[in-house]
């Protein structure tokens, strides 16, 4: 991180120790109650897998460290032979030959293209983290598979890191992560003793130990004496576009997002910016144009007061139907500047920026991945206040899910919290999203026929969602 020399390095934990303070990392505070399993605040968060049903005894829950099947895997985690590597030459050399092939969006800077090589320099935090929670979950379960037994415990080992660092360094949190932030690393501490037989664990083992105390504890809205100035409508504030940002937010709210959005925001989120500066406004292609209609109308605001319609099926008698008009005419980007390091592009411009992860229309939990193939501005007329309002929207073609019926090194790591899935390469007929349905970029890999195995006879794409 800096040029200065290192310090020198903290005593090792030993393995009883570390047990120790597992133990009392868990019974130092009154015992959670178990998250609401059914509650809005935990859809989609996999809690069944922390906390069970509910039907279980309390005294098999934080404090016994049994670690039971994830992900179809058998759970049996084997020690490695006396004086094996587990990342050797041939390993290197596995993950060097696919490094390159990785594609970032364009504000991750530098990531690693080579590991072993003292010419590369030394590798930074940054760099670090991009190589554990984005490169190689992409490359690993192809060299670390079944059915090497020692290189499944690697797999899931390594799985349970990435992804307590992927929650620990998250932007938001709540207790159901703090829970599997605990869950992941505990499961990883215990794991590690046992694969590579060792009698100490490194201080920043320990020190991650606490880290979970430090996400339970919130000062939110909470800054001694200053609330009482403008720092508490500030945090009021800050607490509202979080709020309304967020995935959680019943659907009967939904109409009257847009309107608060206004009063917390008042500065557009989206400030759309032509890279080109030859700007053209065309007709959107009669396929995607009663996507387009269907979706405005999923997302009018109270004050539309008004179903819309396509400006050829519409008449001016239809005012009393409170119906309105809507046009085909568009502007095509080539690419939108959300935040001043942060472009979504189509996939003819630029590779990179055009994979993301995106919120399906039929349901705000589900989830895909996709492609942009167009990026367009379109403005519709508010009937009330006769307003004109521009949104941005997306053409987005979604990739093919694997069917669950057909295995492959990527099946057994659904579980946990590494943002990874598996795609074929083909996708489905293209579809409209609002920007703000875009959840993510995402890191991918293209992996061409029968490279993953024999069974796959058609192209793959391997992608990390990098929502954080």
């Amino acid at each position: 991180m800096s040029d200065e020399e290192d310090l020198p390095e903290l005593e090792p934990v030993s393995t009883s120790e570390l047990v120790n303070l597992l133990v009392d990392a868990t019974q130092s505070c009154s015992k959670p109650t178990p998250p609401d399993l059914n509650s809005e605040d935990n859809v989609g968060l996999g809690l069944e897998s922390l906390f069970g049903n509910g039907a279980e005894e309390e005294d098999s829950a934080d404090d016994e460290f049994f670690l039971t099947e994830e992900g179809g895997w058998t759970g049996d985690w084997t020690p490695l032979s006396t004086g094996q590597i587990a990342i050797d030459s041939d390993a290197l050399a596995f993950i060097n030959a696919r490094l390159p092939r990785i594609n970032f969006p364009s504000w991750i800077k530098q990531p690693l293209s080579m590991l072993g090589k003292a010419s590369h320099g030394k590798v930074k935090a940054d760099e670090w983290r991009n190589l554990y929670s984005m490169q190689l979950p992409l490359i690993l379960p192809l060299y670390w598979r079944a059915p090497d037994v020692q290189q499944l415990s690697l797999l899931h080992n390594f799985a349970h890191l990435v992804s307590l660092v992927n929650i620990g360094s998250k932007r938001h949190t709540d207790s159901g992560l703090i829970a599997k932030y605990r869950h992941h690393l505990q499961a990883y501490l215990l794991t590690s003793v046992s694969i590579f037989n060792q009698e100490t664990v490194a201080p920043n083992h320990h020190m991650a130990i606490h880290l979970a105390e430090c996400l339970r504890t919130s000062h939110n809205n909470h800054i001694g004496e200053l609330e009482i100035t403008f720092l508490n409508n500030f945090c009021r504030l800050g607490n509202l576009r979080v709020l309304l940002n967020s995935d959680r937010l019943p659907d009967q709210l939904r109409p009257f997002i847009a309107q608060l959005r206004t009063c917390s925001d008042p500065v557009p989120r989206c400030i759309p910016k032509s890279v080109d500066p030859r700007r053209q406004k065309q007709l959107l292609s009669s396929k995607i144009f009663p996507q387009l209609i269907t979706q405005i109308n999923s997302i009018k605001s109270v004050n539309d007061n008004c179903t819309y319609v396509a400006s050829s099926e519409w008449k001016r008698t239809d005012k009393l139907k409170k119906t309105a008009p809507v046009n085909r005419r568009v502007e095509f980007l080539q690419s939108v500047h959300v935040e001043p390091n942060l472009t979504y592009a189509s996939y003819a411009v630029s590779h990179n920026n055009s994979i993301i992860q995106f919120r399906a229309t039929s349901s705000r939990v589900a989830t895909c991945f996709g492609r942009i193939d167009q990026i367009f501005k379109h403005k519709k007329r508010v009937t009330l206040e006769k307003q004109t309002r521009t949104d941005v929207w997306l053409v987005v073609s979604q990739f093919r899910p694997i069917p669950p019926d057909i295995p492959h090194p990527f099946t057994s790591l659904v579980t946990y919290d590494l943002q990874l899935d598996l795609c074929y390469l083909k996708t489905h007929e293209p579809r409209v999203i609002h920007i703000e349905d875009v959840i993510a970029h995402c890191a991918w890999i293209h992996y061409r026929a029968k490279e993953i195995s024999t069974a796959f006879d058609q192209d793959c794409i391997a992608l990390v969602s990098l929502d954080r």
